[in-house]
């Protein structure tokens, strides 16, 4: 009863708020060779392609698809929409896709569920621990939480139970310390299963370099391993750098060091430029070191980080850019249009900088002989790339040539694409002529109308008629194009050189393709939880079988279940909001893979009357009209913690932005307010949304001043309401002033 309740007080909520919103919704939702592998994930591991010439192994795959792959100490945890399976980087299986749940390998086990039971394998696939448990999660610092019944804990990698527990959640270890929840609040335990760290907050994240997040009444801070307050919580939001700590309050922020010593404060903004610390004061910005000695002074409209290794910082004053050192030996005067910093391809001896003039002519200065004038290159193009310490790529007039350190054309301006790769190689094209140059500097002649689109590791991608493949440095096809798709998007945990190939028109149409040799990537992700433990009850009976409830713009909406959400990362937080220590559960589940395109299933959940009710839930779908997801707000006017969603749609026509807040006192759920503004062609508004001239707004939030007429404009306007009515901009400045959103997930 209580779940239907909840829903319609959040359709009531939003009826106000987001009817505007529906005109914007305009769109849906040295060099060593390496050889290109491909991981099988089925029964076969029968080898298409072995050639010494051509360092390449090709193993197919029965799966008819690859959803998703884990990459983890040098295996694949593969996904095929249905269930799991493991392989080695060398293409050998090491277990068919039978698993319901995997978790890529930690610590040389693997936690998978079969049958509704959780159990460990090792690196051959042989089961390492019995499957005896309701729920397990991966090994980190040799401990995994683990439920068994009414049992729950954490057990050492032989199986062995290393203590129990009596709270409502925990966390996997970071740094030897887990943060736990009892009632709402938030403290920490070490390896042994003490309390480090009294539960006296309201959320808590995981350690990292010896300090950890907190939040107390809505305000961030940040503590030590032993508890001890660095950063006391008073801050709207908190960030720890690698040598210093940036909070931010009401608009002003606060620069520490990672003891908690006060390095500046009252800055209009602070940000981290490398190592340093960039401030803004009176609309200046300026640089401090580590130790918030004055390196720059603020004195910039502003500062940005240029070269890295050299410690260059590009400037700008009245629109125009200049560089700077921080020991005063180059100073380039903030006179040109434009600066940037083109990296040779190996990283070796720095680099280019390109300096673009009002004239649009152009200056190449290398970096060890920047304060020379005299060893400038002086050159008038539309652009350029420097391929490596001797040529660049120079374009005009929508043609490209190659030019020399001198400044002399090699190549002359008459290609239609020169196309440089970070191993020094490029390729070019003129008419239905195309070569490719290799980074020893063998050209040859590209065939059939074949493009190569992007360099992949140690090979490149080739496209012939909308088809992909591989060719290797010698120019080689290695593998032919006659592919549908190649992309890293499916790749958790090693994107630089691992990519999923599909073939649509194939029976084995999913392949895993490795092009190089790079480090592995922060696995973390995968492999850190939360978990809601039994003693929650009802809690811990939905984050294992619960549904969440989405995508309310529809007449029925629909259950997002644990099946499709397999491939997600979950949160799981328990948040005590009116301070009764009966805590609401909030839930967010978002793809480890895509990133790039927000998608996600939220929302909270309350126990009433012995029943699940659900309160409030988010979806994004992932595209540009992406949805909203559910989260916490924190009142500045009444100090108070309150839940809600906010939501961001946009298309090709224009944008739209909303927040709504909910109040929940006394177990009841009220709507407190809700916010948003839509910014789009001023033809899509009603004639009653432009009678207030005066409420009318411009890219700049300036009042859009041309005569409101009967012939539409075609520009774009932004439009603001509060609580479902049109107001002017700054009644919707003072709503979002009051309303702040808070983190769920540090």
């Amino acid at each position: 009863m209580r779940r239907d309740i909840g829903r319609d007080i959040r359709r009531e909520g939003k009826k106000a708020a987001l009817l505007f919103f529906l005109l914007a919704f305009l769109s849906g939702c040295g060099r060593e060779e390496s050889r290109i592998s491909v991981g099988s994930v089925g029964e076969s591991a029968e080898k298409v392609s072995v050639d010494e010439q051509k360092p390449l192994l090709v193993i197919p795959s029965s799966a008819e698809w690859i959803d998703l792959v884990f990459v983890s100490e040098g295996m694949y945890c593969i996904f095929d929409g249905d269930q799991y399976g493991f392989s080695s980087e060398d293409g050998r299986k090491i277990t068919p896709c039978i698993y319901d749940i995997a978790n890529p390998f930690s610590e040389g086990l693997a936690c998978v569920s079969k049958e509704g039971k959780y159990g460990y394998i090792d690196v051959e696939g042989e089961t390492a621990i019995p499957f005896v448990y309701d729920r397990a999660t991966p090994f980190v610092e040799g401990l995994a939480y683990f439920v068994a019944g009414d049992t729950y804990g954490f057990m050492d990698k032989t199986g062995k139970t290393a203590f129990c527990l009596e709270c409502d959640s925990v966390s996997s270890f970071q740094e030897g310390l887990a943060y736990f929840s009892i009632d709402g609040r938030y403290g920490y335990i070490d390896q042994k299963g003490q309390v480090v760290i009294e539960p006296v907050y309201d959320d808590a994240g995981y350690f990292k370099d010896g300090l950890a997040t907190v939040m107390k009444d809505g305000r961030y801070g940040m503590i030590d391993r032993e508890g001890t307050c660095i950063v006391a919580a008073e801050y709207d939001a908190i960030t720890a750098e690698d040598t210093f700590i940036i909070a931010q309050s009401d608009g002003v922020y606060t620069c520490f060091d990672k003891k908690g010593k006060t390095l500046l404060e009252h800055a209009d903004y602070i940000t981290a430029l490398g190592k340093y610390i960039c401030f803004q004061q009176d609309e200046k910005q300026g640089l401090l070191d580590g130790s918030g000695g004055i390196l720059l002074e603020p004195l910039y409209d502003q500062i940005s980080l240029l070269v890295p290794e050299e410690n260059l910082f590009c400037i700008q004053e009245n629109g125009l850019y200049g560089v700077v050192d921080l020991q005063g030996e180059v100073t380039i005067d903030a006179t040109y249009d434009y600066i940037c910093y083109d990296k040779y391809a190996d990283d070796k001896k720095g680099g280019m900088l390109v300096f673009e003039k009002a004239d649009g002519s152009m200056e190449c200065a290398d970096v060890s002989a920047l304060s020379d004038p005299s060893r400038r290159i002086s050159c008038h193009y539309d652009s350029i790339h420097w391929l490596d310490e001797e040529r660049a790529v120079v374009g005009q007039n929508g043609l490209f040539g190659i030019m020399d350190r001198e400044g002399n054309l090699t190549e002359p301006i008459t290609y239609d694409i020169i196309q440089g790769f970070d191993s020094g190689a490029f390729w070019r094209k003129k008419g239905s002529n195309a070569w490719f140059h290799n980074s020893m500097g063998k050209v040859t002649a590209l065939k059939d109308n074949i493009t190569v689109v992007s360099q992949k590791g140690n090979y490149y991608q080739i496209e012939k008629n909308g088809k992909y493949g591989f060719m290797n440095e010698q120019g080689e096809e290695a593998i032919p194009p006659v592919y549908s798709y190649i992309s890293n998007q499916e790749v958790y945990g090693f994107p630089d050189d691992i990519f999923v190939l599909k073939n649509y028109n194939s029976s084995n149409y999913s392949f895993i393709i490795k092009t190089g040799e790079s480090e592995q990537r922060d696995n973390r992700g995968a492999l850190l939880r939360n978990e809601i433990t039994p003693r929650i009850g009802l809690y811990h009976e939905f984050t294992q079988s619960g549904s969440i409830r989405v995508d309310e713009y529809t007449a029925d909406g629909c259950d997002v279940t644990p099946d499709d959400m397999r491939d997600c990362r979950k949160i799981y937080k328990l948040y005590d909001l009116d301070h009764t220590g009966e805590p609401v559960l909030y839930v967010k589940a978002a793809p480890y893979a895509n990133s790039g395109f927000p998608m996600s299933y939220s929302g909270f959940y309350a126990i009433e009357d012995m029943q699940l009710a659900e309160l409030i839930t988010g979806y994004e779908c992932g595209g540009s009209m992406r949805g909203d997801y559910a989260c916490l707000w924190y009142d500045r006017e009444t100090s108070r913690v309150l839940p809600g969603t906010k939501g961001f749609w946009g298309g090709f026509g224009g944008y739209s932005s909303s927040g709504i807040v909910y109040d929940r006192s006394d177990a009841e759920m009220t709507h407190a307010a809700s916010f948003g503004w839509v910014y789009q062609p001023i033809s899509y508004f009603s004639k009653e949304e432009l009678a207030h001239a005066d409420m009318v707004y411009d890219a700049d939030d300036k009042p859009y001043k041309k005569e409101m007429t009967g012939q539409m404009e075609k520009e774009s306007v932004r439009i603001y309401y509060v609580n479902g009515e049109q107001v002017a901009y700054e009644v919707y400045q003072e709503v979002c002033e009051r309303y702040w959103v808070l983190s769920t997930d540090f």
